[in-house]
């Protein structure tokens, strides 16, 4: 599974289950969680907060309130939130008002998980006052790679234990990050055989001279076809400067450093160490060494830390000292560039949510296909939860049928426009049990179901007001559901040696699909070039999941999984398939 990304059972019944309806009233009076952000875009930064809003009339004295569940805190006394007013608890009221501007309470005791939980807020009679068991992926959003979104209740009205109720923080998808600094610029730099400067630190300051460096083209160094500036080796350490420029530094939020490299490095940003990868210290000498033999011949993304604290308006420099495992290396090298998230894309502690609407499409959850995995010409019954206040107008499924042997991946052309649309019902008709029920069904036909055969499917919903959404949700890293059609594991039949003298040796002994299915069934589904590539070609020796695919266990589809070869820099000479999903 690629980094960052979410393992999920589309297609399967789903591990949670949400509320069969949701809550018409709410539960504990009129203050909700109405924010969480529970995966700060820097993961050691405690920027984690608990939003609640007032919708009633009238301010609420939250004086020895408390959360009991997710993380623990009680409010003190004197507390109050006003109507219609919001009130922001976080992990570290200092960092929140560094980070975002904001004022809250706090601290509390724990930590929010990035996979899901439960949080409570009970009143002082120890009352539940609200609850959100949230998740990650559908049906809630998917937040946890940078810009750091946060999850918001789309309006205070709605249920917040659905998760159809809450989008990521920054609904827009137009909103992208700025290059300050592109891949393939040219670096001033200096071969690590003495010290570049006296003091030691003087060379990452923006005023030091490095008219003397070389300037040349990134990548920089030497051993890879894909170095563009040979450096040679014989050192350990390598020295690069450059600069970029900011307009605005308080419309940074995120600061994202994507490098190249081999094996480790520092980052300066005028004069501040804003990233350490693989480093031993934080100033090491022109003799160090990197900690281990790592780094990427593809780009991987590192978040810096408080941008706010060291970038300026205008030019601002950019110094790394590149570190080698050893000066005998066969190889070393780095280039990078620099994506400056907007403060659009950040949380809104204390304000209204960013993803605010007075009228919230549908409602679908509890996605299910019954079988699981059909075999044949068996006919599959897809059935979803969808329920709107304002009245459903429509419920339209879309498939995708992916055959053996010719594999579709997302990033394919072939993935946005091949897609056969049907209706679902709630009229009891086609397979739907209950006629108004919130339970739209539609049947797929047995023809559809061939053996092998990889059915993708989604499903859009509009209410009677013109809102619509298609699930999975356009965050989501699995952007449909998915289930497998297979007969399940055929007979096999063979010999010690086929051709031996000896009969023993030359039995022929048949296993029923019985004994085989006793054996547990992988499915990797992948174009015929990603797999020789992965399994022999590019010798590829990093850490990073370079091929799309789709993997099947025990009837559960994995869609729009990356995988590797299994193993370190070892993991081709033995010329085993080793793969890792």
């Amino acid at each position: 599974m690629s980094r960052g990304g979410t393992s999920r059972r589309h297609g399967a019944k789903e591990p949670r289950v949400e509320p069969l309806e949701p809550r018409l009233l709410l539960d504990g009076g009129p203050v909700v969680i109405n924010e969480i952000h529970y995966a700060p875009d820097v993961k050691t930064e405690p920027a984690a907060f608990i939003e609640l809003y007032n919708t009633g009339a009238a301010s609420v004295d939250l004086t020895n309130w408390k959360f009991t569940d997710g993380v623990l805190f009680e409010f003190p006394s004197g507390t109050s939130i006003a109507s219609h007013g919001y009130l922001v608890v976080a992990q570290d009221p200092a960092t929140l008002l560094s980070k975002f501007g904001a004022a809250a309470i706090g601290p509390w005791a724990g930590d929010l998980s990035d996979q899901g939980e439960k949080i409570v807020l009970r009143d002082a009679a120890n009352n539940v006052a609200d609850e959100v068991d949230y998740g990650l992926g559908f049906p809630w959003p998917t937040v946890g790679d940078p810009p750091g979104y946060s999850i918001d209740l789309v309006n205070p009205s709605l249920d917040n234990d659905l998760g159809g109720s809450w989008r990521r923080s920054c609904p827009e998808a137009s909103v992208q990050p700025t290059t300050l600094l592109a891949s393939g610029s040219s670096w001033r730099y200096f071969k690590g055989t003495a010290e570049p400067s006296s003091p030691i630190s003087a060379w990452r300051q923006p005023g030091f001279n490095d008219s003397a460096w070389p300037l040349k083209p990134a990548p920089i160094g030497y051993g890879e076809s894909l170095v563009k500036t040979s450096t040679g080796s014989g050192y350990s350490t390598l020295y690069l400067r450059t600069t970029f420029n900011v307009g605005n530094p308080a419309q940074v939020n995120t600061l994202q450093l994507s490098a190249l490299y081999d094996d480790g490095f520092n980052v300066w940003i005028n004069g501040t160490l804003a990233l350490t990868v693989d480093s031993p210290s934080s100033d090491p000498a022109y003799t160090a060494y990197a900690l281990q033999p790592t780094g990427s011949t593809q780009f991987e993304t590192f978040t810096l830390k408080y941008p706010a604290t060291y970038l300026v308006a205008g030019t601002n420099t950019i110094a790394v000292q590149l570190l080698n495992v050893t000066a005998r290396s066969n190889d070393a090298f780095f280039d990078g560039r620099l994506l400056a998230w907007p403060t659009a894309a950040h949380p809104t502690p204390g304000v209204q949510n960013a993803a605010y609407a007075a009228n919230n499409p549908p409602q679908v959850r509890q996605v299910d296909a019954n079988p699981g995995q059909p075999s044949a010409d068996q006919p599959v019954r897809v059935t979803a939860k969808v329920t709107d206040p304002d009245g459903v107008a429509s419920v339209i499924l879309e498939y995708q049928l992916v055959d053996p042997g010719a594999y579709i991946a997302v990033e394919d052309a072939a993935y946005a426009t091949g897609w056969a649309s049907v209706a679902m019902n709630d009229a009891g008709a086609g397979g739907d049990a209950e006629a108004g029920d919130g339970t739209y069904t539609v049947t797929l036909p047995g023809s559809l179901q061939t053996n092998r055969r990889l059915v993708r499917y989604r499903i859009t919903a509009a209410d009677a007001l013109g809102a619509s959404i298609r699930t999975p949700y356009a965050d989501d890293p699995q952007p449909n559901f998915a289930y497998f059609v297979y007969n399940g594991v055929p007979a096999w039949t063979g010999a010690i040696d086929p051709d031996s003298a000896d009969p023993a040796l030359a039995q022929v002994v048949t296993y029923d699909s019985g004994v085989m299915g006793q054996v547990p069934a992988y499915h990797l589904l992948s174009k015929k070039d990603s797999v020789e590539r992965a399994t022999w070609i590019d010798k590829y020796g990093g850490d990073l999941y370079k091929w799309s695919g789709t993997l099947v266990y025990d009837g559960v589809v994995y869609d729009n999984i990356h995988y590797r070869a299994r193993g370190g820099v070892w993991r081709y000479s033995m010329g085993k398939n080793m793969w890792i999903p």
